[in-house]
């Protein structure tokens, strides 16, 4: 009950993903990243248009290594935090995931990483 107080209160969201790359160097890897690389932002972008339909104003930020205070201060800012998550960058949304934690806020985990490998992340 008292998250959606909150909720309705402060509706701005935090959307977090990850570095937008991918390796040149091996056609096949090319291919199939190039390929979830560009369904990375489709998918928040979805969230995103989800919970504007909901009266949120959301902020989309790419997540990068070594920007741990970065993200300390950011999400301290957002009462919700929606993370989209692949493979390669589960060491980001892990500290991502702790900080919000510790923050207590509200925290969607999504993405082909946790899809495909959820005991990868925590709960």
């Amino acid at each position: 009950m008292r998250m959606s107080v909150e909720l309705s209160q402060d509706r701005r969201a935090l959307l977090l993903s990850g570095p937008q790359h991918y390796d040149k160097t091996r056609p096949v890897t090319h291919r199939i990243r190039g390929f979830m690389e560009q369904a990375d932002p489709l998918g928040i972008a979805i969230v995103s248009t989800i919970l504007k339909k909901y009266g949120f104003e959301t902020s989309w930020t790419e997540m990068r290594s070594g920007m741990a205070s970065n993200l300390d201060c950011l999400i301290g800012q957002f009462p919700l935090v929606a993370i989209s998550s692949r493979f390669f960058d589960t060491g980001l949304t892990q500290e991502a995931i702790r900080i919000a934690q510790s923050k207590g806020k509200i925290t969607i985990v999504g993405g082909y990483g946790p899809t495909f490998s959820p005991e990868n992340f925590d709960r």
